[in-house]
């Protein structure tokens, strides 16, 4: 979408959401699962497949309520017009750094925005070479700390 000057980089959709917290209880399940199908007459082993199944799908029935409710919430709101918009330049850059924590974040007008670069459903800049530079012309759309579209000036 393209608006007086701007092209829209981002916007939270299913495409946004973070698969991947759903993803890393898979091959738990499957070794579980494999352990409890070709453990040949062990019925020990049978027993710990069945508790690694049990215990994995238990977490990610814990993870998908958490996320699938917080990700439903801020979608709501971008479909429903709930949110806020600032317009400005990027200030106060501060990139994932390498190695520690995978959060970035930067300010735009006096309103600092952070998040993690790997999982939200929100923005996350998980683009190779990353979208947010210093002194960038953006316009947010945003709620409660969560940039729920990017558009950046052309």
């Amino acid at each position: 979408m393209t608006q007086l000057g701007y092209h829209t980089v981002f916007a939270i959709g299913w495409h946004s959401f973070p698969w991947s917290s759903m993803g890393f209880f898979v091959l738990p399940v499957l070794l579980g699962l494999a352990l409890f199908r070709f453990s040949s007459g062990k019925q020990i082993w049978q027993a710990v497949g069945a508790v690694i199944v049990v215990l994995s799908l238990f977490f990610l029935l814990l993870v998908s309520m958490s996320t699938v409710s917080v990700f439903m919430k801020d979608r709501h709101a971008y479909a429903t017009g709930n949110y806020s918009v600032i317009e400005g330049r990027v200030e106060n850059f501060q990139s994932m750094r390498i190695p520690g924590p995978e959060i970035e974040s930067f300010s735009v007008n006096g309103v600092t925005f952070s998040y993690n670069v790997i999982s939200d459903a929100c923005f996350n800049d998980a683009h190779p070479h990353g979208i947010i530079q210093p002194g960038l012309n953006v316009r947010i759309f945003y709620t409660e700390g969560c940039i729920l579209r990017l558009d950046v000036r052309q």
